[in-house]
């Protein structure tokens, strides 16, 4: 599984807390310059891939937390040309 940089960049911000909010985090990281509008719904749907995919939990309603057990040196990197994924 490839991570983008806007779940990277996502996955560095909540290891170093131990929860955040998703408003909190659209404050710390500017994300309203991610989008051109709805950046919070574009947002949101991010996060909730991330909470499907494993990468993050969501621990209530709008309130999220860094999985401990994974770890961002983990993902494989992807070189730009690679078009397949070889397991």
């Amino acid at each position: 599984m490839k991570i983008s940089d806007k779940q990277t960049v996502i996955l560095q911000t909540l290891q170093d807390k131990e929860s955040m909010s998703k408003s909190e985090l659209m404050q710390e990281l500017q994300v309203n310059r991610w989008y051109y509008a709805n950046s919070e719904k574009h947002f949101g749907e991010i996060l909730s891939r991330m909470v499907n995919s494993g990468l993050i939990d969501r621990i209530s309603k709008g309130k999220f937390k860094f999985k401990s057990s994974k770890r961002i040196s983990n993902y494989p990197e992807v070189a730009k040309n690679q078009t397949e994924l070889f397991l």
